[in-house]
């Protein structure tokens, strides 16, 4: 496990889909900074050849203390937007039914 400390934040973006599939892979995350620094994300389990990795999307931010903007973009069309979210755990966030 990587314990290095450091001042940075993080969020980690986990989805539960309803009309989409259940882990919402094929999602894409767009989220947008304090700073006004834009990220985008697609939600995937496959990395490398025979890997696979968490389905959770994560982001870096750096000195940036919250996100002033969350969009989904579910594999079933709907979009879903979200506000001023707090950083460095893993968020939820469900689609929509």
């Amino acid at each position: 496990m990587n314990t290095t400390r450091t001042r940075n934040h993080w969020l980690a973006v986990k989805l539960r889909g309803h009309h989409s599939n259940r882990d919402g892979i094929g999602a894409r995350i767009h989220i947008v900074t304090e700073s006004g620094a834009s990220q985008w994300n697609r939600v995937t389990t496959s990395v490398g050849y025979a890997g696979s990795s968490e389905s959770a999307a994560h982001f870096g931010l750096g000195k940036d203390r919250s996100v002033k903007l969350l969009e989904v973009q579910w594999p079933s069309g709907t979009k879903q937007t979200l506000h001023n979210l707090e950083v460095d755990s893993y968020f939820l966030v469900e689609e929509r039914p």
